[in-house]
């Protein structure tokens, strides 16, 4: 009998069920960061404006399917985080309900690691 490692495990939960994920990043210039996302993450992102989400954001997918909402963690009106166990993050990353959470933590671990971090991992 094969015996399945904690690794094995954690790839086949992470790849077979719907994740919703929290990346934090470092950088404060959300519009460079929505290009550089976009193309590694094979996504185009459309800018918004929302009172609900501290004024402009960048959303890309469809509500219910696999959906990023990249956005200032600051809301200047509210003058409140909207993630406020994570003031040090400036700009925060939604994402889900997606099945590519492995994937796309392995490339935010391999190429913005010093920038990004996940902050929250649910799987529902």
């Amino acid at each position: 009998m094969l015996s399945k490692g904690p690794q094995v495990l954690e790839y086949v939960r992470m790849t077979q069920m719907k994740s919703y994920d929290l990346y934090g990043f470092i950088s404060d210039d959300l519009n460079e960061l929505a290009k550089s996302l976009e193309h590694r993450l094979s996504v185009l992102f459309t800018l918004h404006e929302s009172s609900y989400r501290g004024g402009t954001y960048y959303r890309s997918g469809i509500p219910g399917q696999e959906e990023f909402i990249l956005q200032r963690n600051y809301d200047p009106l509210e003058n409140e985080l909207a993630e406020p166990e994570f003031p040090e993050y400036p700009i925060i990353l939604y994402i889900g309900p997606t099945e590519r959470s492995k994937e796309i933590k392995d490339w935010i671990n391999a190429e913005m690691k010093l920038e990004a971090v996940l902050l929250r991992h649910r799987v529902l």
